[in-house]
């Protein structure tokens, strides 16, 4: 399976996860994956477990995503798109000033962000396998 990375792989074990929107999607045409470290993880996890109608509403080209948190904070998240086009367009978007500020308030107890785009993502669920 080391063939198939391009560098060092790194394994975390997680037992706090959770989807959020429609989850991960053998549809999304881009994923893109957030790490970093949360310093109060109850705090997000309570967030990320509200309705999200109003994201739904502002970025219709999010399809759902996962997020893996461990004890100390260090997470990992992926974000699911129908396009890498239309992720684009909508980072350019202006949020409701009710999300933005809920947005900026969570994302100033992160630290240690990187992101990771996966281009051409490869499902292998039963449903992804009828797609290729």
């Amino acid at each position: 399976m080391s063939a198939c990375f391009d560098g060092e792989v790194t394994f975390h074990d997680c037992d706090n996860a959770m989807m959020f929107l429609h989850g991960g999607s053998d549809d999304a045409g881009f994923v893109q994956i957030i790490q970093g470290r949360i310093s109060d993880p109850e705090r997000f996890r309570h967030f990320m477990e509200q309705p999200m109608d109003a994201l739904q509403e502002a970025r219709p080209e999010i399809i759902g995503g996962t997020i893996a948190m461990e004890p100390d904070g260090w997470f990992t998240q992926t974000v699911c798109f129908r396009s890498e086009e239309e992720a684009r367009e909508g980072e350019k978007k202006e949020l409701p000033d009710e999300i933005q500020q809920q947005y900026q308030e969570e994302m100033a107890s992160v630290q240690e962000v990187k992101y990771l785009d996966l281009h051409h993502p490869w499902f292998s669920s039963a449903k992804g396998s009828e797609r290729r």
